[in-house]
Parts: structure tokens; sequence; C-alpha cells
């Protein structure tokens, strides 16, 4: 990335609070022929504002809290069936739902 913009990939891979700590690490500026775009890139920034502007980017914390006691209870049928049953079929099915957990 020497010598390159990257611009695209620091602001897709951090945080808005990071952005006020770049100042800090500024190097160089840009020469004329590397500031420009294609349009792909304008594109891809302009989808970006889009979705920042919709909210895709902001965490939704109540899917944590369905998700997570789901995934124990899923756990906890693997186990079940894998160390307290005695049958193969129940061992095979624990195993089976323990590779889908896993």
């Amino acid at each position: 990335m020497a010598g390159k913009d990257a611009t695209d990939g620091f602001w897709n891979y951090h945080p808005e609070y990071v952005w006020k700590k770049l100042p800090n690490y500024h190097v160089a500026n840009l020469s004329k022929e590397d500031r420009q775009t294609s349009t792909f890139v304008n594109a891809h920034r302009e989808l970006g504002m889009q979705f920042e502007k919709e909210g895709l980017f902001e965490t939704d914390y109540s899917y944590y809290f369905f998700t997570i006691p789901r995934i124990f209870c899923i756990l906890g049928v693997a186990l079940y069936f894998t160390l307290c049953c005695e049958s193969f079929s129940a061992h095979l099915f624990g195993a089976f739902i323990m590779g889908c957990y896993w």
C-alpha cells in the first residue's frame, strides 16, 4: 500500500472514533494522479454512505439477546444426547447436533 490511497480500506475496517486519531499518522499528501478514483470506487463510496444513512452499520443488541440462549440450548441438547443417552442412535444424533453447533 506504500504510496497508494488507503482511504477506502481504512474507512471499511475502522470505526468512526479512530478517524479522530488519523491526523497524528499523516505522512504525506497524494499526487494528483493518485487522487483520481475509478467509477467503481466512487460507486462503492456512495453505497457505503447510503448504508450508513440507513443505519445498516449500527449494531442491534437484541439480536444477541435472542441468539445466545438459542445457541446454548442447541449445545445442551447435543451434550445431553451425546453424554447422557445409552443408544447408539442417540449418540449419533447428539454428534450430528454438535457438528451443526460447531
